[in-house]
């Protein structure tokens, strides 16, 4: 099903203020990326739905949203104020999609609506955009290591977060019908992108490489940015990151990004970034204190488990695989969970917990318990040299060579004592190297 073409006239009234980023849109080397930018900004962005099959009919709202009417109703009277949801027309053609509200992480009493716009299997509206516009890279937590790493010691950092930075993207009005849902015998049309659409990070993560360019217009050089999050930093003996704050924070609001203050971070030695804290002072980076508390308390829960459902083993998975970004040497330590959640097709389906699923869970809870940390240095040329001291019941290290940058980085477990009979330069008898 293609949606009825909408008049021009319920076009959205443009969430990012029209020609505000038309200054700096003019600089860019690439004119066609320019050309995109613009047009998106004055008549909302397409969302790429190309499908000649009907799309199914979607089922009911999930539990959540009945179980809060008076959050959606509030959150649906909010947008409607802001104009970035709208009435459907008397008449239109409009797919109406499943809504849940799920809880934004740190902020008790606060939720997130999520469309389900990949309901129906197989007929929804995800199905009809190409997999390839939901293909992108990341910035990562490595990166900024590794920038704050050439910065040196002690090298300041700051992040900013943008505000509802999803809302303030408009859609294309020919693609405003795609995006239905429907709350108190009412059907509502997105007009900005919203949370659960396939090709939604891919659109606004080019309208944020704008907001980036912008900025180093600006003068702002050290920067790179995951989604909504922008990250800074500077050598110690440099004021940039300080300036790179107070140019970013109001050139946000101008183009109509506004900034969320309670998320603006730093100039400091030490934040955390995409869950990881970076200390540039102790050259290190960690789990921050609430991940690990809330880790160790989830594995602890795991203890005596026998069974589980799929979604319960991916959502283990997804957690233990960000620890793993400080802990590296974790990561063959999920093959029995991931082996365990492939079993089961539907999310819902229970599997019993194989004997190799069980010891991961295990050598995780133990690796815990010890104050466990990335260390994070210069080294004169590659191969880098990471070292692994785990010091459990027994105790042993290993070395584990890889061709990356020119940085050393060391993970320790624990404290830095090798057990007895074996050295830093030597690893132990039976060790991984």
């Amino acid at each position: 099903m293609r949606p009825d073409r909408v008049s021009n006239s319920r076009a959205t009234h443009g969430c990012l203020p029209p020609g505000a980023l038309g200054p700096y849109l003019a600089s860019l080397p690439n004119m066609s990326l320019a050309e995109y930018f613009s047009h998106g900004i004055s008549s909302g962005f397409r969302v790429g739905f190309d499908r000649s099959e009907p799309i199914g009919p979607a089922r009911g709202n999930f539990p959540s949203v009945q179980q809060n009417p008076l959050v959606v109703r509030g959150y649906l009277a909010a947008e409607l104020d802001q104009a970035t949801i709208r009435l459907a027309g008397p008449g239109e053609s409009v797919q109406v999609n499943p809504i849940g509200l799920i809880p934004k992480s740190g902020q008790p009493g606060k939720f997130r609506l999520i469309d389900d716009l990949s309901s129906p299997e197989g007929r929804s509206v995800n199905e009809g955009i190409d997999p390839v516009l939901s293909s992108l890279s990341y910035a990562s937590v490595d990166q900024a290591v590794a920038s704050v790493c050439l910065a040196g010691r002690g090298a300041w950092m700051a992040k900013l977060d943008l505000r509802s930075a999803y809302r303030r993207v408009p859609v294309h009005p020919d693609d405003q019908p795609l995006l239905g849902m429907a709350w108190d015998d009412r059907i509502f049309c997105d007009r900005a992108l919203p949370f659960g659409l396939r090709s939604a990070p891919k659109v606004f993560t080019a309208v944020a490489n704008a907001l980036a360019w912008a900025m180093q217009c600006e003068g702002i050089g050290d920067l790179i940015h995951y989604l909504d999050d922008f990250f800074f930093w500077s050598p110690a003996t440099s004021r940039d990151c300080h300036t790179a704050l107070e140019i970013a924070v109001p050139l946000c609001n101008k183009l109509g990004f506004p900034v969320a203050p309670h998320k603006v971070v730093g100039p400091a030695t030490s934040l955390i970034f995409l869950g990881t804290e970076i200390d540039s002072l102790r050259q290190e980076i960690r789990l921050p204190e609430d991940k690990l508390s809330f880790l160790k308390q989830a594995l602890r829960q795991w203890g005596d488990k026998r069974a589980a459902t799929k979604r319960e083993v991916q959502s283990l998975i997804g957690h233990l695989n960000h620890a793993a970004k400080v802990v590296r040497p974790g990561r063959p330590f999920l093959r029995g969970l991931i082996d365990t959640m492939k079993i089961q097709r539907r999310q819902h389906h229970r599997v019993r917990l194989s004997v190799a699923c069980r010891g991961d869970i295990v050598w995780w809870q133990r690796l815990l318990e010890w104050r466990v940390f990335l260390s994070i240095g210069s080294h004169p040329s590659p191969p880098v040299l990471r070292r692994l001291w785990a010091l459990g019941l027994r105790g042993f290290c290993c070395f584990i060579r890889e061709m990356v940058s020119p940085l050393l980085a060391t993970v320790f477990v624990g404290s830095v004592n090798c057990p007895q009979g074996t050295s830093p330069d030597r690893g132990c008898p039976g060790g991984l190297g």
